[in-house]
């Protein structure tokens, strides 16, 4: 048996770079074959040639393949695995947020796009060393939207008619049981501009919901890390707030290393990872999470105004944070890259 890994490009610090080498770490650990193909240098017409005459061969990819993948697993005569993170969709990212809410199983996203031989494969979780200082006491991930701008710039480009249509589909997107997706067809039709306006409003569904977990800190400094959308963002932004630039990929796992905790307005792949690095992520609850920590987890987000005291209660007794730590220590284990890859290859095998 042998693996073929197919790569987009060769750009450093991606998800992919980073998934492709933890793949490879763990086959060839396992003394099984591998070959690394890069579609990027114009294989692809040769790859798909090749795996006709030669159909014991398994492919897999990682995440940014997958739209380019939507046409070769169709042509694959074996099942195609793909790394994803999390709960995150980069085929369909209007799902995402229906997946997170409504506890949609990320193959049910993958089965509409009509593709059999399409597997899905979760992100696996890196054991890192701790750093031994911590200078981010709460971190953020994800962009930072001025919503008071954006909304100046739908008016310059919809019109107060087209004002009022967004706000209709933020409110329905956000409360509703559709995706944005599908709520923006509803109101636009099959408009040539409906991935600029599908980005409108998941970014304003943002503002909405990582707004209240921002403001339920007052004191205790908070650190954001991603794109600045708008320009009155220092104006509007409290003194204990740090704005910082967005990350590559795999610079997010040092500053978990340095962060006490992590903060998710939802569901995101950095919770294990954030507990790998001694960081305590704390997120609403979701099916899978619950399914994993039960019911009653103190990392969950329930009530943005506890929010606060419970960061400064974990930071008044570092005993209790390592306690914490410890006791979810078990979770990783099974998330391990190893075992992920372990998994595949079990799969794989006849």
């Amino acid at each position: 048996m042998r693996v073929d890994l197919l790569a987009t490009d060769r750009k450093r610090y991606t998800f992919e770079t980073y998934a492709l080498e933890q793949v490879k770490k763990v086959l060839t650990k396992m003394g099984l074959s591998f070959q690394v193909i890069y579609l990027s240098d114009g294989l692809l017409s040769e790859y798909l040639s090749y795996r006709k005459v030669n159909p014991l061969s398994w492919s897999v990819s990682f995440s940014s393949l997958v739209p380019l993948g939507r046409s070769i697993v169709d042509l694959l005569p074996d099942p195609h695995f793909t790394w994803m993170r999390g709960t995150e969709s980069s085929l369909l990212p209007s799902f995402s947020r229906s997946s997170a809410r409504w506890g949609i199983p990320n193959k049910i996203l993958y089965k509409e796009l009509g593709s059999p031989n399409l597997l899905y494969l979760p992100h696996g979780v890196e054991n890192v060393s701790r750093h031994p200082s911590r200078p981010f006491p709460v971190v953020f991930f994800g962009p930072v939207v001025d919503y008071a701008r954006l909304q100046r710039l739908w008016e310059d480009w919809l019109g107060l008619d087209g004002v009022s249509q967004m706000h209709l589909c933020v409110e329905r997107a956000w409360k509703g049981s559709l995706s944005s997706l599908q709520v923006v067809r509803e109101m636009f039709g099959e408009d040539e501009r409906i991935k600029a306006l599908l980005s409108c409003v998941e970014e304003a569904i943002r503002v909405k919901i990582r707004d209240p977990l921002q403001r339920a800190f007052s004191e205790v400094p908070i650190h954001i890390f991603g794109a600045h959308i708008g320009e009155n963002l220092l104006c509007t932004l409290s003194k204990n707030v740090s704005l910082h630039m967005e990350l590559p990929y795999t610079e997010h796992f040092e500053v978990l290393k340095q962060a006490e905790c992590i903060v998710m307005e939802e569901p995101t792949y950095w919770f294990f990872p954030a507990l790998a690095a001694g960081a305590l992520p704390f997120s609403p609850p979701t099916p899978e999470l619950i399914e994993e920590l039960g019911p009653s987890s103190p990392l969950y987000i329930t009530d943005p105004k506890e929010l606060e005291e419970k960061v400064k209660f974990y930071f008044q007794n570092p005993k209790e944070k390592e306690k914490l730590l410890a006791s979810l220590q078990g979770h990783l284990a099974e998330k391990s890259w190893e075992k992920q890859v372990g998994k595949m290859v079990k799969f794989m095998s006849p």
